[in-house]
């Protein structure tokens, strides 16, 4: 009698544990940085070079994406 491996078990490993702080800071970083870019206005856009599309498609992702 064979027992299957949990899926969870599976998919969890050393190099995928170590990549979470990574992952975290940029999840963080993400939820940081979009509201303050969501205030800014045509010519703070124009100074890092976004248009106002970009902006609001930047804006309305969540932090993991």
């Amino acid at each position: 009698m064979t027992h299957a491996t949990p899926r969870l078990r599976r998919h969890v490993t050393p190099f995928r544990l170590a990549r979470l702080p990574a992952i975290w800071r940029l999840w963080r970083m993400r939820s940081e940085t979009r509201p303050p870019l969501a205030e800014l206005d045509r010519d703070g856009l124009a100074d890092i070079g976004l248009t106002d599309f970009a902006r609001r498609r930047e804006c309305a992702r969540w932090f993991w994406q």
